[in-house]
């Protein structure tokens, strides 16, 4: 189909006829075609390029959009005051894994306001009183990075959706030779 559509051209754009099932019957003929053949078939070959580059160009495009509205989704779920129901910990001592246990009191709760801009307010109450925090907060991945009093705590986004949200992140300590590492998972509703 392409060969026809060359040949076609060269026909019409020079004064010599060629003929069509032989375009090279002659070496004066021979040189038209050839010369032409890199005219026309430059721009076929520009044509495709600019097609696979295009369709490259809007491929990456969408990829683009798809992660940032992911981010986006995850900004605007995490939006709003969200109470702690439960935190569990996993203590690891030296290699050795406990039971996982309940790090929250029956008379302690945890509310926690982030905020559009980006910035949160935590209010932590027990019997003894209320402790008060303010801070900023980002998502990257499914990493959220809470940061207040240059103090950054990164919790891996486990579970997210409207209503509900699981938290889970590490700590770590060696003291007297212990080695200490604790996985906290943190599960929340909004409110």
């Amino acid at each position: 189909m392409q060969r026809y559509k060359i040949f076609t051209k060269i026909q019409k754009t020079k004064s010599h006829k060629l003929s069509f099932f032989n375009p090279l019957s002659y070496s004066n003929q021979k040189n038209i075609y050839l010369c032409n053949l890199k005219f026309i078939y430059k721009p076929i070959y520009q044509q495709k390029m600019k097609k696979v580059l295009s369709i490259l160009v809007i491929a990456l495009f969408a990829i683009a959009m798809v992660s940032c509205s992911k981010v986006n989704d995850t900004e605007k779920l995490i939006i709003g005051q969200w109470q702690e129901t439960e935190v569990i910990g996993t203590t690891t001592i030296n290699g050795v894994t406990g039971e996982p246990e309940s790090m929250l009191e029956p008379d302690e709760t945890t509310v926690i306001t982030f905020k559009k801009d980006h910035t949160y307010s935590s209010l932590w109450t027990t019997d003894g009183g209320e402790v008060a925090s303010k801070g900023t907060w980002s998502v990257q991945d499914n990493t959220l990075t809470m940061t207040s009093e240059s103090i950054s705590t990164e919790c891996n986004i486990d579970e997210l959706d409207k209503n509900n949200m699981v938290l889970s992140y590490h700590e770590s300590v060696v003291e007297s030779g212990l080695s200490y590492s604790t996985l906290v998972v943190i599960k929340m509703k909004k409110i």
